[in-house]
């Protein structure tokens, strides 16, 4: 594999998830596949991955007995990456980071990255940067003409920056166009009133450039009220925190310097200890750190009595304007809307003064800005074309590979039947069509297109895509469903050939898909308590022989199973060196 600065998964840990009672993988970049019995589990390690990008969090996805589970992954991440954990100051160890998710029997759900809380919407779009899942839902939502324009819109931005900056224009006007709309709905709507508005705003304006609001600051202000008025309060909290940690005979630290000789003195004797003492160690420098930083952050502390009135004064007059005008019970949301109110006041009292001459002036403006938008989407389709054609013919080249020889993509678009009419898209109506034999007729894929075609077809697109994107791990579940035999092997192979640059995690019932991992994961269940428990673990190659066995025939014992089973293994272990003689994807 080349040296490329991608992401990956070292570690996951599951805790608690469904019929998985406990469960610790070690990963490697490359081809990690998941197999299991029915009911075993499997895919609820698929569903483990899932919640470290930010789905929706499920109770009943907690193991019957448990209030909570948790999901943790130990990732290595490329600079650009770590910067982003820096900055929310997360804790990073070398290029690795830990990500965890944690939901509770209320629904309730937390997430840390660098052990540093972190919103749902944050998570969501740190993980998108990396990856991307898979399963037989994706399939179906493909069906639709909004996911297809935004794949074909995906595509495009990778590969051509105009289509990014024309997008960028087409998105503006579509802005401009919402807010004209706005302005004359608005002056429609206060025609009766517009004297009694135009005074309200002047009145607005005159206040607010007196008192100079900032957005937030009514929160902003309050937690510095309530900070200066704890101050000796939080300087002898403080002051209780550090005696605990620094006491020479008792304090935490002395303890744990004297744990640490026992640890150092127990490597001394086992090496098996390994490097326990060191990340010990860590540990002790890190608390060090922070009871250093704490210490300095007591010594600065200081009460202000001429700041604390100026904040009661200043509380005060926000309190006065938000009362006056705010339209939200939220008084931080109230003030944030009426700073609103203000900085947008020279065009509102502008329409409001013009009457009907503004309202037609206004009606003007978004016939120059439809005729706009309508130019940008002429542009902004050709475009789409350019990189639907780019696309089909990379689809056409991975569905050789894909038992697809005969099938054809095609990206049908065609501008909208009316002169001017568009959406906050575009001007045209896209649809994907496939035909799967070389005489056949391009109809819509959710009408000729298999469950077994659909998958694969979609697997070739995102192979399409994978060259040009900066996703570096890939989840697929499913993705041999409706498949088997030589199809399989060809989807097993593609998988295996994605894998050599990306880290990929494939949940599987074919043993033709499962012989191609990197690393193969069993998940068993035992049913000898009350509660059905699963685990995952690695398998060696001489287990991996009967798993594959089961499979194909349904028992691991079966001595043909077993003999084919090794064939197939030594074939794709083969087929796979021949790949690592040849350019990657």
């Amino acid at each position: 594999m080349k040296e490329v600065a991608r992401s990956f998964i070292k570690e996951l840990t599951i805790r608690s998830l469904g019929v998985i009672e406990s469960a610790h993988l070690e990963l490697d970049p490359g081809l990690n596949v998941i197999t299991g019995e029915t009911g075993a589990g499997k895919t609820m390690i698929f569903t483990a991955l899932s919640l470290l990008t930010g789905v929706k969090s499920d109770p009943n996805l907690i193991r019957i007995g448990e209030d909570r589970l948790v999901v943790s992954a130990l990732i290595s991440l490329p600079d650009n990456l770590l910067e982003q954990v820096r900055e929310i100051g997360g804790e990073i160890q070398g290029n690795e980071v830990l990500l965890s998710r944690l939901i509770n029997s209320n629904g309730k759900s937390k997430a840390t990255l660098g052990g540093v809380p972190i919103t749902l919407s944050f998570l969501t779009d740190f993980t998108s940067q990396i990856i991307e899942i898979h399963s037989q839902a994706s399939h179906y939502r493909f069906e639709k003409e909004y996911t297809q324009r935004n794949l074909l819109d995906q595509f495009a931005t990778l590969t051509d920056q105009k289509f990014v900056r024309i997008k960028e224009e087409y998105d503006k006007a579509i802005v401009e166009n919402l807010n004209l709309r706005s302005r004359i709905k608005s002056l429609q709507n206060q025609s009766n009133n517009v004297e009694e508005e135009i005074q309200r705003l002047e009145t607005l304006v005159k206040e607010c450039d007196k008192v100079q609001p900032q957005e937030d600051e009514w929160n902003d202000v309050n937690e510095e009220i309530t900070r200066l008025d704890s101050i000796e309060s939080i300087a002898a909290r403080l002051s209780c925190f550090l005696n605990e940690m620094e006491n020479d005979e008792g304090g935490v630290i002395s303890a744990l310097n004297r744990a640490g000789k026992e640890l150092v003195q127990a490597s001394d004797n086992d090496s098996t200890l390994g490097d326990y003492p060191d990340r010990f160690l860590d540990v002790q420098e890190n608390l060090k750190d922070l009871t250093r930083e704490l210490l300095r952050y007591q010594n600065s502390l200081e009460a202000d009595p001429v700041r604390f009135s100026f904040l009661q004064d200043r509380k005060a007059i926000l309190q006065a304007l938000i009362k006056k005008y705010g339209k939200e019970e939220d008084r931080n949301l109230s003030l944030n809307y009426l700073i609103s109110d203000w900085k947008n006041s020279k065009d509102s009292l502008a329409d409001l003064r013009g009457g009907r001459e503004r309202i037609e002036h206004l009606q003007n403006e978004i016939q120059k800005n439809e005729k706009e938008i309508w130019s940008i989407g002429l542009e902004l389709m050709e475009l789409r074309k350019n990189a639907a054609q780019k696309l089909e013919t990379r689809c056409e080249i991975e569905f050789e590979n894909l038992a697809l020889q005969n099938g054809k993509v095609q990206f049908l678009i065609e501008p909208e039947s009316e002169q001017g009419k568009f959406t906050s898209e575009g001007i045209e109506h896209i649809s994907f069509l496939y035909r799967s034999f070389s005489d056949g007729k391009f109809l819509p894929i959710s009408k000729v297109a298999s469950g077994g075609e659909l998958s694969r077809i979609f697997l070739a697109l995102e192979v399409a895509l994978a060259q040009y994107s900066s996703i570096s791990i890939y989840l697929f579940d499913e993705v041999d469903a409706g498949i088997g035999g030589k199809t399989g092997l060809a989807v097993g192979k593609l998988c295996a050939n994605l894998a050599r640059s990306y880290q990929v995690f494939l949940v599987t019932h074919l043993p033709q898909v499962a012989i191609w991992g990197d690393r193969n994961f069993l998940v068993e269940k035992n049913d000898s308590g009350s509660i059905a428990a699963s685990g995952a673990k690695e398998i060696s190659r001489d287990a991996l022989v009967s798993e594959i066995a089961r499979l194909l025939a349904g028992e691991r014992d079966s001595a043909s199973a077993k003999e084919h089973s090794r064939e197939l293994l030594e074939n794709a272990r083969f087929q796979k060196r021949e790949m690592s003689n040849t350019s990657e994807i």
